[in-house]
């Protein structure tokens, strides 16, 4: 592999690492959760589980209902894929409504940043035809 392709996977690797992910992380139980939530907005940090360090895959919304009471949390998501208003039932009358991004910053809320997202394809495209 040519030194000029080795630094562009290497570059358009940690383009898509170096960002990170910023989620917001709060509940319902804040007031100001539902609709001022730009507060909230965190770097995710890595946890641990079973010894080993976890990334964050992605930002993650669940609504909840429990008869007709509401919950909501914002969180940033360690596992699982991308879905859109997911819904689930389970006994006693709950409903869980869930979302997950990893395209962006802030699931559902904070615009992309369409460069950033391109970097890796231009370092490849780079790489192919120098």
């Amino acid at each position: 592999m040519s030194r000029t392709l080795q630094l562009c996977l290497f570059l358009a690797v940690l383009s898509t690492v170096a960002l990170g992910r910023k989620c917001y992380n709060c509940s319902s139980f804040d007031p100001h959760c539902d609709d001022n939530y730009a507060r909230y907005l965190i770097d995710c940090p890595p946890i641990k589980v079973n010894g080993q360090e976890k990334l964050v895959v992605g930002c993650r919304k669940i609504d909840q209902w429990v008869y007709d009471e509401h919950t909501m949390f914002r969180e940033c998501a360690y596992t699982g894929r991308d879905v859109s208003n997911k819904q689930s039932k389970g006994s006693l009358g709950i409903t869980r409504i869930s979302n997950q991004c990893k395209d962006k910053d802030g699931c559902n809320s904070a615009p992309t940043q369409p460069l950033m997202l391109l970097l890796p394809a231009l370092f490849l495209l780079v790489a192919l035809f120098h």
